[in-house]
């Protein structure tokens, strides 16, 4: 692990010119290089940012992969702190 000094709530550095996202221990500064995203992973991300409730099963049947490998994605980006899931309330009629 190398220690390396990245901006406050940046989930990225820089090393050699090249960007690579990254993931902290809570209590020490070291920083673990986080997997590679590849362009799976992008598309994954980019159907959920269309609708963030769609099933695993459907992610798999939009691109053509099984359910577990987009299970195990998903949990690897959430886990390398790559996405966020979020509830963002509705703001109702009567505020």
């Amino acid at each position: 692990m190398s220690r390396l000094k990245r901006p406050k709530g940046s989930n990225t550095v820089e090393q050699g010119g090249k960007t690579t996202a990254i993931r902290t221990d809570k209590d020490t500064a070291a920083v673990v290089p986080a997997g590679p995203v590849d362009e799976i992973d992008r598309a994954i991300i980019r159907l959920l940012q269309r609708d963030g409730r769609s099933s695993n099963t459907e992610i798999g049947r939009a691109l053509d992969l099984t359910e577990a490998t987009i299970r195990k994605r998903i949990g690897r980006l959430v886990s390398d702190n790559l996405v966020n899931i979020v509830a963002v309330p509705r703001r109702t009629r009567s505020e």
